[in-house]
């Protein structure tokens, strides 16, 4: 229950941040802030950096997780560890996976050696209609990149390999839930304190605004938050699949197709929806 009470503190303050940038992007472009999310993103398209169809959202999903790399490697001050070009396939879920929100599988190929099979990640954006989805927007992608990427779980990854260190590499955080989805959040967290969100926008290639960035980032940290109140109480029988689904949609402004996917996948893996804020 300390963990529920941490959740809907944290879900609080994550959605008061995300109010107030609701509240500058409305009048930067002239949107009414009282809006629900899925309104007001869409009242945002005209703003958003969409691709123009698969391809293009390819080529894009290959520049955020560059622009990640060059910001957090060496010449940069923000230097976490030197990471590898990466070779990267996308293409769309099985069907089986669709139901649970997972519509987009890409594989990251660090050059992993016999050693460290490639690692695949599935994450919620729909290539089937990428120039009309805004979690397919760039603005998006670059959030996803510190998260998946740099200096988030491919880094996380990297230094796990690197050490020939047992408690380094459980430090790192594969053999946990834990450090290992909290390492991603962190990363999230790191990118935006560091500048990461304001630089990407100025570079020639992205010509951004960083507070829809910050918009896109501040929406996933409510989702986390929350999910830290729906898994527990799940668990424990005080919420049921539709209760979860709701709180999702009602105080995560999450999109009801997604929420309906996360309720569905909680069960089978209890703890780990919450792992994210306690690591």
């Amino acid at each position: 229950r300390d963990l529920i009470a941490l959740g809907k503190t944290e879900s609080a303050r994550s959605r008061e941040e995300l109010l107030e940038v609701k509240q500058g992007l409305s009048d930067r472009y002239d949107i009414d802030p009282n809006l629900p999310m899925n309104d007001f993103l869409e009242a945002l398209k005209p703003h958003l950096t969409l691709p123009k169809n698969k391809e293009d959202f390819l080529a894009n999903v290959r520049l955020a997780f560059d622009k990640a790399n060059a910001f957090f490697t060496d010449p940069h001050e923000n230097n976490v560890v030197p990471a590898q070009q990466a070779d990267i396939e996308v293409s769309n879920a099985p069907g089986f996976l669709q139901k649970f929100g997972f519509i987009v599988m890409f594989a990251d190929l660090y050059h992993p050696g016999p050693d460290r099979p490639p690692a695949t990640y599935m994450v919620g954006a729909d290539v089937l209609s990428p120039e009309t989805n805004t979690t397919c927007s760039l603005e998006n992608l670059m959030v996803l990149a510190t998260h998946e990427v740099t200096p988030g779980h491919i880094n996380q990854g990297v230094l796990m390999q690197r050490s020939n260190d047992v408690n380094r590499r459980i430090g790192a955080g594969m053999s946990s839930i834990g450090p290992l989805e909290g390492w991603g959040l962190f990363a999230e967290e790191l990118a935006h304190e560091a500048g990461f969100f304001e630089w990407v926008s100025c570079e020639d290639e992205c010509q951004m605004d960083p507070l829809i960035i910050r918009l896109f980032y501040l929406k996933g940290k409510l989702l986390r938050a929350g999910r830290m109140v729906v898994d527990p109480a799940l668990q424990l029988g005080e919420m049921s699949a539709d209760d979860v689904q709701r709180y999702l949609v009602e105080e995560c402004l999450a999109e009801p197709r997604f929420a309906a996917g996360q309720a569905a996948y909680y069960p089978l893996l209890p703890g780990y929806p919450s792992s994210y804020y306690p690591a």
